[in-house]
């Protein structure tokens, strides 16, 4: 049986964000620091689970975590998987981190895309 899961994104600050046919796209040419994702994986107790086509995939019981990185194997975006009621505790820990105010933590079901995107 699949566990239902909210998405959650750790971006640069002021990435531009489309929801496109095949999910969210991000444009940014900041990338986000390494340390970042070494943060996100103490602070979050995550696990190294696989790599494969430049995605780096973290685990615990209730979170799942995927760096995808550029060409020049910087970090472009962490994107999230939060299962279950792990969003607030998730939240928490972010807002917790030193380097929080430097990113864009982007919730989309916690945002009202159409009402807060303008388009050109």
């Amino acid at each position: 049986m699949k566990r239902k899961y909210r998405a959650a994104f750790i971006l640069p600050a002021n990435t531009n964000k489309e929801l496109g046919d095949d999910g969210w796209e991000f444009e940014s040419l900041e990338r986000l620091s390494n340390k970042i994702m070494e943060s996100l994986v103490e602070v979050l107790s995550l696990k190294f689970l696989e790599s494969y086509l430049g995605i780096a995939v973290y685990t615990n019981t209730n979170v799942k975590m995927s760096i995808e990185r550029d060409d020049q194997n910087l970090i472009e975006h962490i994107s999230f998987q939060i299962y279950d009621s792990a969003m607030e505790g998730f939240k928490k820990k972010v807002k917790a981190c030193p380097w929080y105010e430097q990113i864009d933590c982007f919730v989309p079901s916690e945002t009202n895309y159409m009402a807060t995107h303008s388009s050109g």
